[in-house]
């Protein structure tokens, strides 16, 4: 059984009214069958994912050696047989160990996706229908996805010390503490360290507690199957925070992918007219055909970035959505609670 949170010292305990409730029934109903439908169209999009990488790594593996010249890269013919020696070093396990780490991933992420989607539809068929079954089934999915919630918060601090270890190794084969380190093999290794820590911790600061205000929600909602008089609201307004922290993350991350799209759509033209107009430097061509050739490629891929960033923020909004509709709809079935220790009635619950 899941433990219930606990609630804020204080919080408002306003009354619903019956538009309000009205609204919340269809906004738990359309957010969450647009949540759903999203998070199908992301799983659907990483089982396509895996099956191009893995065509992809069995391609990449045959025409590695002639892709520079095939995507158009300027490479004079020594760099291309450099290119090519490089990779015929490279050991035949590299590849296998590539595509299947690629694999486990995708398989993860399928997973952890669908989790979500199926504690989506708990909790919204318990909200609209609350039976014993659908309550038992929301306890159930629940108490998967605050095992998944809780691996999300100690991701970033495993990947922390899995990078601390990484670097140990670093040091042991740079030599470092046998007499035989140097500044050059010490200050990059330093440098790195701290930069990485640096870069991880507000991540890992955020991912925690973001995700521990998303299993606190999810708590009150299942602690509402055996407890009416338990209030959800002050807990979705505590998510909804943070849900429009990563909004706002997520909007900045489309606008630099388009910013990025849009100057590799354009750095062919920009670059030919700069060479243009610099008579120190006459223009090449076919040089230019070949980075104009290469940066399109480029181009395309970040339009995929541009497309998956939209798709994250359209769940975002849906989920902060459904997640206030969620408990507006619980808290207007709620008896009122103005004797709850903790519980500042509002002044409509007088009248």
């Amino acid at each position: 059984m899941i433990k219930p949170p606990a609630l804020p010292a204080r919080f408002v305990d306003s009354p619903v009214t019956p538009y309000e409730a009205q609204q919340a029934r269809a906004g738990v109903t359309v957010n969450g069958n647009r949540l759903q439908s999203g998070l199908t169209s992301l799983i659907l999009l990483n089982l396509l994912g895996a099956v191009l990488g893995l065509l992809a790594g069995v391609w990449l593996e045959r025409v590695l050696p002639d892709l520079p010249q095939r995507w158009g890269l300027p490479l004079t013919p020594a760099e291309q047989q450099e290119f090519r020696d490089v990779l015929q070093g490279v050991p035949g396990w590299f590849w296998l160990v590539t595509v299947s780490l690629t694999l486990l991933g995708s398989a993860i992420n399928v997973w952890c996706l669908n989790v979500i989607r199926k504690a989506v539809a708990a909790v919204q068929c318990w909200t609209l229908e609350a039976t014993r079954d659908q309550a038992d089934d929301l306890a159930r999915q629940a108490r998967t996805l605050r095992g998944w919630l809780t691996l999300g918060q100690w991701f970033p601090v495993i990947t922390g010390v899995l990078t601390l270890l990484f670097y140990g190794v670093l040091f042991s084969v740079a030599g470092l503490g046998t007499g035989a380190d140097t500044a050059e093999t010490v200050l990059p290794i330093v440098f790195s360290v701290i930069a990485s820590l640096i870069g991880m911790l507000p991540g890992a600061l955020l991912a925690w507690l973001g995700l521990a205000a998303v299993k606190r929600w999810l708590d009150a909602v299942v602690t509402r199957t055996h407890t009416v008089t338990f209030p959800v609201r002050p807990f979705a307004r505590s998510l909804d925070g943070w849900l429009i922290f990563a909004l706002v993350l997520i909007i900045l991350g489309l606008l630099n992918a388009l910013a990025g799209t849009a100057m590799l759509a354009f750095f062919p033209s920009f670059f030919s007219w700069m060479l243009e107009n610099d008579a120190t430097t006459p223009p090449d061509v076919e040089t230019l055909r070949l980075i104009g050739k290469f940066m399109q490629k480029l181009a395309v891929f970040s339009l995929t970035g541009v497309l998956l960033y939209g798709l994250l923020a359209l769940l975002v909004y849906w989920a902060r959505n459904f997640a206030n509709s969620v408990a507006r709809l619980l808290d207007a079935q709620r008896p009122a609670q103005s004797t709850s220790p903790g519980v500042t009635p509002s002044v409509a619950d007088h009248w």
